[in-house]
């Protein structure tokens, strides 16, 4: 049988599973914003070689400035189709590609009222707990931790499912921009232009 906690351990237990919640929900915004910025990738390969990633969010953009670019760019209805595109006076060459995976509707719209579900869920943690969390009797304390596992259990799945798709984009994103190049160089072989060589190779992988 185990022993009784004294209400200090008790109340240090409440406060370590409030740091278990805030570094979840971090988890879960950085899987999101490591899923757009490596959703795309547009190719200037001449004049001037240059990668950019067309959808990566600001750096300090919060969960839930993320839900509407998610659903735009990773979880869309309909991805766009690959494209090389030439400009007609032959000057600029580049390309854009993009990864996506194709929901219904229906699947959309359930995941962006989970994620809605995530933000209210965070925002009360961070600025509305001391309304709420009562930690004056060990009672009390069992009832809060297990209060803030159950909050993240019901959201485990989102971070898994973004875990998931984001496992491959490193590499399938390099292997995109070799295809790409390869791409700009016939195009650039038949308009006369010599694209240059991009100045790293897109091999980035998720903070």
């Amino acid at each position: 049988m185990s022993a009784i906690p004294t209400l200090s351990a008790a109340q240090a237990e409440v406060h370590a599973e409030i740091g278990r919640s805030l570094l979840f929900f971090q988890s879960l915004e950085r899987a999101e914003k490591d899923l757009l910025r490596l959703s795309g990738r547009t190719v200037i390969a001449s004049p001037t070689p240059k990668i950019d990633s067309p959808a990566a969010p600001s750096p300090k953009a919060t969960l839930g400035q993320l839900i509407d670019p998610i659903l735009e760019h990773v979880l869309r209805e309909a991805p766009d189709p690959d494209r090389v595109v030439l400009p007609s006076d032959g000057t600029h060459i580049s390309a854009a590609f993009h990864f996506g995976i194709e929901l219904s509707e229906e699947d959309r719209e359930s995941i962006r009222l989970r994620l809605q579900r995530a933000v209210a869920v965070r925002n009360d943690l961070v600025h509305h707990s001391l309304d709420w969390l009562k930690i004056g009797s060990v009672e009390q304390c069992q009832t809060a931790c297990d209060l803030l596992r159950r909050e993240r259990a019901e959201f485990e799945s989102l971070l898994r499912m973004f875990q998931g798709i984001l496992a491959p984009l490193p590499e399938l994103m390099r292997r995109g921009v070799i295809e790409v190049l390869n791409q700009l160089q016939a195009k650039s072989d038949s308009a006369g232009v010599r694209p240059a060589a991009p100045t790293r190779s897109d091999t980035t992988t998720p903070a």
